[in-house]
């Protein structure tokens, strides 16, 4: 259904270049706005993703988002990817980590964690 929509965007009549650019970056903005296999968004997956790669870091994150409330155990869950995470100064690199970070959904982290223990 959003393939067809957007085929749809890509397909209509425009007059120059920039208005197929612009149904372009419309197009690709609402991809962007569906999350990311099934899940809220791409940072929200990745974090998942290496979490649940390693045994060590899998029975961490499990420890740390079982007890408590979901609010709770999110905020253990993001206090321990901050322990990981490398130091890199005042960097063009922490910028971008940084903010891969904050737009992680940590409460869906957690849900998943509950849900596969």
């Amino acid at each position: 259904m959003k393939k067809r929509a957007e085929k749809k965007l890509l397909e209509r009549p425009v007059s120059s270049d920039e208005k197929r650019r612009q149904l372009r970056a419309e197009a690709a903005h609402a991809r962007a706005l569906e999350g990311h296999n099934g899940w809220d968004n791409y940072e929200t997956w990745c974090v998942h993703l290496w979490l649940s790669n390693t045994q060590h870091l899998r029975e961490n994150a499990r420890l740390l988002a079982l007890p408590g409330t979901e609010a709770e155990g999110a905020e253990r869950i993001k206090d321990f990817i901050d322990h990981l995470k490398p130091d890199l100064g005042a960097t063009f690199a922490a910028d971008l980590l940084n903010s891969a970070l904050d737009a992680v959904n940590w409460m869906e982290l957690v849900r998943a964690i509950r849900e596969e223990s």
